[in-house]
């Protein structure tokens, strides 16, 4: 997701990000989304986090960027065409 530039005058930091992660866990069953954190590389932290809790994490959705298929390649996904599945609910 891009995001607007905004400066903080009251920050010493001199990074000022352009992109960012939104995290959002989704209830399969029901209509509740909620949005658990704005994470830069950190999805796996996430899910652990989301797990810890006795949610059970079964997906993850985002579009094909290159930077999002090598995060899904950290994680130890296989992209390979025969190993895709197709699911809609």
């Amino acid at each position: 997701m891009s995001i607007r530039k905004h400066l903080d005058l009251e920050d010493d930091s001199n990074f000022m990000a352009k992109q960012v992660f939104v995290m959002i866990i989704v209830n399969i069953n029901g209509t509740w989304k909620l949005p658990v954190g704005y994470f830069l590389v950190v999805v796996s932290q996430c899910i652990q986090l989301v797990s810890a809790t006795g949610a059970r994490v079964v997906s993850l959705t985002f579009d094909g960027a290159p930077s999002n298929i090598a995060v899904a390649n950290t994680l130890g996904t296989n992209n390979s065409y025969d190993s895709l599945k197709h699911i809609f609910l």
